[in-house]
């Protein structure tokens, strides 16, 4: 597989981390990246729930001290919730 990076600052970054010692390859570079990802996207499913309660009453308690007057913020924000 080959992999062409066209953003100059992406090259400058990853070529800083090469620099630092940090890594020593671009695939130990994306790889750790792409574990990073994994990772963090495991934690967000592991604590989806918890995040949907704060959100839910962070915008029940906007709603309450009528943050937005007129304006009911969760069917304001609800088009824009993704899926799952």
């Amino acid at each position: 597989m080959s992999i062409e990076i066209k953003r100059p600052e992406i090259e400058a970054l990853i070529q800083q981390r090469l620099h630092s010692g940090a890594f020593e390859t671009v695939e130990d570079k994306l790889f750790d990246a792409l574990e990073i990802q994994r990772e963090r996207e495991a934690w967000l499913q592991e604590n989806r729930e918890a995040i949907s309660a704060k959100i839910e009453r962070g915008l029940a308690s906007s709603t309450e001290a009528k943050a937005f007057p007129g304006t009911n913020c969760a069917n304001v924000l609800q088009p824009t919730k993704r899926p799952g």
